[in-house]
């Protein structure tokens, strides 16, 4: 390879991809999953102008359900995101509701800003929900491994952001963890826990990434209940 792309890979990755990839090191996938992740240079106050955004939900009952509007800009660098607002809601703590419910609260939550929703592909009911109100709904790409190494180049190259409201995902980033126990059996998953703003963004970007190299288009109706 070139020096040129060797930096340019150098430059892509970062914490366990770095090693792998770069380094060429066998290692275990330990510590926190986006370790790159720093308050001083991904948490912005300014929203820049962006061409287009959308709904990105990780749906949960019992669990957290987690959802975000994501605006996107076509830049020099490439795609660029920023988590604008999220909408988190624990049925445990704050008690469970409907598909009916959840679905009143993302037509709230958006405004009329995104155009489409992408929705955790195994949240079936949910989905059936949305388009019942003909709301467009995108199934999310569910490529854990990918899906992860998608957001933590986007961290790394400095293409993703985070507004300071969205405080369970800053928090998640925090906590978001390797499974020590499956890394000992040669398994990298992340822990399955504070990780539903996690995978939430994980659907917006990898799934976005993979309908823009298709240059799918959208119908234009928005997300209007």
């Amino acid at each position: 390879l070139s020096e040129g792309i060797r930096k340019r890979y150098a430059d892509m990755y970062s914490g366990i991809f770095y090693r792998r990839y770069v380094l060429g090191e066998w290692c275990a996938a330990e510590g926190l999953v986006y370790p790159m992740f720093e308050r001083e240079c991904h948490i912005t106050e300014s929203s820049p102008p962006y061409d287009r955004c959308f709904l990105s939900c990780d749906y949960g009952t019992h669990n957290p359900f987690a959802l975000g509007l994501v605006s996107v800009r076509h830049t020099e660098k490439g795609l660029c995101y920023r988590l604008e607002r999220e909408f988190y809601h624990d049925g445990r703590k704050a008690g469970q509701l409907t598909d009916s419910q959840y679905a009143d609260r993302l037509v709230e939550f958006n405004g009329g800003e995104g155009a489409y929703v992408v929705v955790d592909p195994s949240a079936s009911s949910f989905i059936a929900e949305l388009r019942r109100r003909g709301i467009e709904v995108r199934k999310a790409s569910n490529d854990v491994h990918e899906g992860i190494r998608c957001v933590a180049a986007a961290l790394t190259e400095g293409r993703l952001t985070v507004s300071p409201a969205c405080t369970n995902t800053i928090r998640e980033f925090s906590c978001y963890s390797w499974d020590i126990k499956a890394a000992e059996h040669g398994e990298d998953r992340p822990v399955k826990q504070n990780d539903h703003a996690m995978d939430m963004l994980r659907y917006a970007l990898y799934s976005d990434r993979r309908m823009d190299g298709r240059k799918e288009r959208y119908s234009g109706r928005g997300i209007r209940g």
